[in-house]
């Protein structure tokens, strides 16, 4: 980043949303997103997918939980 500074670079996209950058004297830009895919049915697929996704982790973690002894 010095070398590009050094030879003229006045800007430099530091993309993300790590917090490490703020050191180097940044400011938030926000950027909205658009998702038009190709396939109109693919966006909600994605959706149900991740959600689908979710719920299996959260299913996983409850069914391997140590179960409580009845003594």
């Amino acid at each position: 980043m010095q070398q590009a500074k050094r030879k003229g670079m006045h800007t430099y996209d530091l993309a993300g949303l790590a917090d490490y950058k703020r050191k180097f004297g940044t400011h938030d830009v926000t950027m909205p997103l658009l998702l038009r895919p190709k396939y109109g049915v693919m966006l909600p697929m994605r959706q149900i997918a991740a959600r689908l996704f979710w719920v299996g982790q959260r299913m996983s973690a409850w069914l391997k939980a140590p179960q409580p002894s009845s003594d």
